[in-house]
């Protein structure tokens, strides 16, 4: 729940936020992806579990985020993905978030990552 949560925590990493709305957070990820320096995390700023829980505004405010993403990525081409799950231990979070990666990201990683979280390559 919100009283553990890292993304919901006074404590969290204040040093890593780069953008914020009315509604979401964007950090960079303190833990990246093939150590990118621009691997970036958008939470909302209310604790939710799943996009389906997000009130009309929230899902609004996401057209914020991504003028935000175009912006910040420039000219060079980006990607997102989100993994939500019903089994709690396919989360690594109990907080929606959005991960938002340059396209640097070559050979089967992508492939692989998803497939260890059983999904298949088809």
């Amino acid at each position: 729940g919100a009283s553990n949560c890292p993304f919901c925590l006074d404590t969290r990493e204040l040093d890593y936020i780069i953008h914020e709305t009315d509604f979401f957070t964007v950090y960079y990820n303190k833990y990246p992806i093939l150590w990118l320096n621009n691997h970036l995390l958008v939470t909302p700023k209310r604790h939710l579990v799943f996009t389906s829980q997000m009130s009309k505004e929230e899902s609004a405010d996401l057209v914020e985020i991504e003028k935000f993403m175009k912006d910040y990525y420039k000219n060079s081409e980006y990607f997102s993905f989100i993994r939500q799950s019903n089994w709690w231990n396919a989360r690594s979070i109990e907080h929606f978030h959005y991960h938002y990666l340059p396209w640097e990201v070559y050979n089967n990683f992508i492939a692989d990552m998803l497939s260890y979280q059983w999904f298949d390559k088809k």
